[in-house]
């Protein structure tokens, strides 16, 4: 006899009453854990702060560089005309209690710590011998290396706060959306300057270049507008590819696009040459290999034969040729590699050449011995381009065996993250990546290092990478 049931149902074995439930909630978190596979590395992720299994317990990493983030911005709709503020410095003296905490648990930090003890002790060196002028003694030289000593100090209080986390990845994530979401809306001010006449909306006089308008947003700065757009598109990027995400392609696409209008080449040429590790990161070793020989073809044809690459050819041939002389970028780096000739192998000391101190405790007399008081920006009433060229800095100041030193320190502290994508082929190390080598190639014309914006998400993402890598050594 057979059972009819009401609604067009079938009749229901016997065995399946006996089926456990499976709940409607079970089945959306698999089908999430089943969409978070990372395509990079070809493995299931945890879903991070959203997800069951990745649930975020501790956001302290993550809470210091949102709250910072937001109290800048805030700093510089306040005060637009602003080139830089003191939070970062804050944030350091705040982080120093987890940065020595982290001292004592992290081999890798000591050495870098080591790294930056002989570096300074270098600079001091040549203070002894050549006792420049010019600028208060010896407390020009003990605040520049205060200053050199503030993005190690940084990146070693984020490395507690990662290695004390339980979902470190997760965090870093966060932190990429948090930059995503802060480029998105400095996007909006951004197409009101390309469209404007030259006027911006908190009172910026934007340049005129090519045709349009540089803009400026929200950051009260070009370039650091152009890094801000730069890492978002980059970290959407990571999204896209990592999850297959189909807005973060979108937005990856329309931030990329802003990164072109804004015509800052040192922002422009990193993200054509991060691309190439995202794509590299999804194969094996062998595809790999022709990734890259597809992309330096590609980053070839766009260098050669576009006018993307006619903007990056044109702004190195102008600091290359005669009329760069005459710019203080330039000069700061020929005069960076005379003094460090001149002064062999110490260089003049801390606090005299390319550095704050050097026109902020009075006016270095190299900048007279040396021919660059008449230069415009380098002149002591308007000393504002006087940290466009870093590494003059590092030439002068410390010399050639400082400059190995110094370059041994950024391997050691920032390289890591290079190191961390190559041996672990672990995609999370590729934004890190993306902000390392931004912060290299913006070292060529101003202080990234030092940077209220830039220098701390250095620090932030660089201290993920080294956590990750410590994890890993230990579970090994």
């Amino acid at each position: 006899m057979r059972m009819r049931v009401r609604g067009g149902a079938s009749t229901v074995p016997p065995e399946a009453s006996r089926r456990p439930e499976v709940s409607s909630r079970t089945v959306r978190a698999r089908r999430r854990q089943f969409r978070n596979v990372d395509v990079l590395t070809e493995s299931v992720q945890a879903r991070g702060a959203i997800g069951t299994r990745g649930r975020l317990r501790s956001i302290s990493a993550l809470s210091v560089l949102v709250v910072y983030l937001i109290s800048l911005q805030i700093y510089y709709i306040s005060i637009p005309t602003a080139s830089s503020s003191l939070l970062d410095e804050s944030l350091a003296g705040i982080l120093v209690f987890y940065a020595l905490r982290a001292y004592l648990v992290s081999l890798r930090l000591q050495y870098i710590f080591l790294l930056f003890a002989i570096y300074a002790g270098l600079t001091l060196v040549g203070n002894l011998i050549f006792r420049y002028g010019g600028v208060l003694q010896p407390w020009a030289a003990l605040l520049d290396m205060v200053l050199d000593l503030k993005p190690f100090l940084i990146e070693a209080g984020f490395l507690f706060l990662f290695l004390k986390s339980r979902n470190p990845k997760a965090e870093m994530e966060s932190m990429c959306i948090a930059i995503i979401v802060l480029a998105l809306a400095n996007s909006a001010l951004v197409l009101y300057d390309l469209t404007s006449n030259g006027d911006n909306l908190l009172g910026h006089s934007l340049q005129f270049r090519n045709g349009l308008y540089q803009p400026v947003g929200f950051q009260a700065y070009q370039v650091r507008s152009a890094a801000l757009t730069m890492l978002g598109a980059t970290f959407a990027i990571y999204f896209a590819i990592s999850r297959r995400s189909t807005i973060a392609q979108m937005i990856a696409v329309y931030l990329a696009a802003l990164v072109f209008a804004h015509q800052s080449v040192k922002e422009l040429a990193t993200f054509l040459l991060i691309l190439p590790f995202f794509l590299a990161n999804r194969g094996k070793q062998g595809s790999s290999i022709i990734i890259w020989v597809f992309a330096l073809f590609g980053l070839s044809f766009i260098i050669l034969a576009t006018p993307v690459g006619t903007l990056i050819i044109g702004r190195i041939a102008f600091f290359a040729n005669e009329s760069g002389l005459e710019t203080a970028r330039t000069l700061l780096l020929v005069r960076g590699f005379e003094i460090a000739t001149d002064h062999f192998p110490f260089g003049s000391g801390g606090g005299t050449f390319g550095s704050a101190p050097s026109y902020q405790l009075g006016y270095s007399d190299l900048y007279y011995y040396y021919g660059m008081n008449n230069i415009y920006g380098a002149t002591r009433d308007h000393p504002s381009f006087l940290q466009d060229a870093y590494w003059g800095k590092i030439l002068g100041q410390s010399g050639f065996s400082g400059t190995v030193v110094y370059m041994m320190l950024l391997y050691s502290a920032f390289g890591i993250v290079f190191k961390l994508n190559r041996e672990l082929r672990n995609s999370s190390a590729l934004p890190a990546c993306a902000v390392v080598l931004l912060a290299l190639m913006t070292s060529t014309a101003s202080s990234p290092f030092s940077d209220d914006f830039l220098g701390v998400v250095l620090g932030a993402f660089s201290a993920y990478a080294l956590s990750a890598l410590i994890t890993a050594k230990k579970t090994a």
